[in-house]
């Protein structure tokens, strides 16, 4: 999960006051095949990732963030038709340590890119891709910086830094089985406000906030648990 938050926020490298709606589509290969397909308004971002996961087979996950909420991020459950809310408590400072090591300038497919080593807290190399070819790109990340999840101020300062700042066209982890993401369609497109809410019919289901389940007592985390795979239909 923190790997795909982490990507997200390497979409959102500038400054939210879009003039005009985006939609990207990336191609996932390597420990989990899928797609991930990511809109962008002033309303906020919404990502449908579709995956095919080993013994378990097709899963589609939606998840929204909204610009008015930059700390809440929304889950939809079709099966259960209900809909989560994960608080993020804002932090004052983090202590997520990045390194940023520019390998070289490349071609991927039609656009220009700077190749980056990221090393997150001295652990976790992970390579990128970054153009700044796709118009508006630069209107595209102040929303992420809004939220602790998607990355901190030190990490984007030093993407600028190094020249490195710009919409994210690969994606590479090379730990375990790998991941790979890959932009495979960047288009300007009328998102409609309806993709930033809840849909019609949902009710909302348990919210939690991931800092606080760290502090909550064994018999306080299994009720959570309970909880939420009632709601989402798994098995207790």
């Amino acid at each position: 999960m923190k790997k795909v938050l982490f990507f997200y926020a390497l979409l959102l490298i500038s400054n939210l006051s879009f003039a005009q709606d985006m939609y990207l589509e990336y191609k996932i290969s390597g420990m989990v095949d899928g797609l991930n397909k990511v809109y962008f308004s002033s309303l906020g971002m919404r990502t449908e990732s579709e995956m095919n996961l080993p013994k378990i087979g097709k899963m589609m996950n939606v998840t929204i963030m909204s610009k008015g909420k930059p700390n809440s991020i929304i889950t939809f459950n079709d099966k259960s038709k209900t809909y989560t809310v994960v608080e993020v408590t804002p932090k004052k400072e983090s202590t997520v340590k990045y390194e940023i090591k520019v390998l070289g300038n490349e071609k991927v497919g039609p656009y220009n890119c700077v190749h980056t080593s990221v090393v997150v807290d001295k652990r976790g190399n992970m390579e990128m891709w970054t153009t700044k070819d796709i118009p508006g790109y630069q209107e595209i990340t102040k929303l992420a910086k809004m939220n602790d999840s998607y990355g901190s101020e030190s990490m984007y300062q030093q993407l600028k830094a190094n020249n490195a700042d710009g919409m994210v066209v690969k994606y590479l982890v090379k730990a375990g089985k790998g991941m790979k993401m890959e932009l495979v369609k960047a288009e300007k497109r009328n998102n409609a406000a309806s993709l930033f809410e809840p849909p019609a019919g949902y009710t909302k289901g348990a919210s939690f906030d991931p800092d606080k389940i760290q502090n909550m007592s064994p018999e306080e985390k299994k009720k959570l648990m309970e909880k939420m795979m009632k709601q989402y239909g798994g098995k207790q």
